[in-house]
């Protein structure tokens, strides 16, 4: 799709502004925070199994925690992604999920993470937060410290039908903690 829509008139770029948010643009500060993007390890659209599945009960070893599929029974490969972070009420819908609740309403079981509209994925992929330090750097080595589920993925279009950024919604409750 031509990008002459949007380089001119009116109409903002939801894309550009949307990376001027997250990256910082013009005497903006960034508000990125760094996930990795854990993605299931498919071959002919199946995944493949971890070495740690056993052959008799077809169960990963989920009490010596796997190294490689942290008890999950599959392979995932690993990449760096930025986005930015939110809470909602967990009682909140679709139709008001961008209301800000009071302090005592919110449930911090429920996430949305928006996404670059490049970022490829799926509902059998992980996004994990690190833990970080208080200076909202990830802690070295890389730690572990959520990992969401996403239950809803939704490509957020403007005019003309183009994807502008995702919304992930996940819920801890369903994610694994580390």
């Amino acid at each position: 799709m031509s990008n002459e829509y949007y380089s001119g008139g009116s109409e903002i770029d939801l894309r550009k502004e949307l990376e001027g948010f997250l990256g910082g643009g013009t005497g903006e500060i960034p508000k990125q925070q760094k996930f990795v993007l854990r993605q299931i390890r498919l071959i002919n659209n199946k995944p493949i199994e971890c070495s740690c599945v056993s052959p008799l009960t077809k169960e990963p070893d989920t009490d010596d925690q796997c190294p490689f599929c942290i008890g999950e029974g599959y392979f995932f490969d690993e990449t760096w992604i930025y986005g930015y972070k939110r809470q909602f009420d967990g009682r909140a819908s679709l139709i008001n999920q961008f209301i800000n609740f009071p302090p005592g309403m919110i449930s911090i079981e429920t996430k949305v993470f928006f996404l670059r509209y490049t970022v490829d994925i799926g509902r059998y992929d992980k996004i994990i937060e690190l833990a970080l330090d208080s200076s909202g750097a990830p802690i070295r080595p890389y730690k572990r410290k959520y990992i969401f589920r996403p239950e809803t993925i939704v490509p957020l279009r403007s005019d003309n039908g183009r994807t502008e950024f995702l919304a992930v919604y996940c819920n801890e409750m369903d994610g694994l903690r580390k």
